[in-house]
């Protein structure tokens, strides 16, 4: 993963690819060829300081976005998820209720996917999450990936209902 801006729309985005380059704690994995994509940053994020938290990281020389936590078992993710799980609990946020369920790293996803899926009108974010449907891989190599443009322009229309 890389962040990048891009040129003609001037969008900072998430490059997901294993084709970059990486640290050596992480063995960078895409599952399928359609994992291959551009995620536009929430302007939420951008707003909090993303930039400038970015630009000090990358001034330190770090290739990882959150360096504090050291990878496992090959993977960026296990020690964050660790905090993620204990700050829930301690928020008193961790839910059980099915269909409500935020109960670690995966509510991100979920989160993203559900507050889509009723927002009015219904939102289909497949193209931000990687899950894209059930359409066949020949008509995706037809249509192609949505622009990035279009692609936050999706994303900023679900409404997170978060207050910074």
């Amino acid at each position: 993963m890389d962040l990048l801006k891009e040129s003609e729309s001037g969008i900072w985005h998430f490059w997901i690819t294993t084709e970059t380059d990486g640290d050596d704690g992480i063995d960078k994995t895409v599952k399928k060829d359609s994992s291959k994509r551009k995620v536009p940053i929430h302007q939420m994020l951008m707003d909090a300081g993303f930039l400038v938290y970015l630009k000090r990281m990358q001034a330190a020389g770090v290739k990882r976005l959150f360096p504090e936590w050291e990878p496992s078992r090959k993977r960026a993710s296990p020690a964050a998820e660790k905090w993620f799980c204990a700050l829930l609990e301690s928020m008193e946020l961790r839910d059980e209720t099915p269909g409500k369920r935020i109960v670690g790293m995966h509510a991100f996803r979920s989160t993203l996917l559900h507050r889509a899926k009723n927002s009015s009108p219904r939102l289909d974010a497949g193209e931000i999450t990687g899950h894209v449907g059930h359409v066949s891989e020949v008509q995706r190599g037809y249509e192609g990936q949505l622009e990035l443009l279009n692609k936050q322009k999706l994303l900023e229309a679900i409404d997170f209902k978060f207050v910074l």
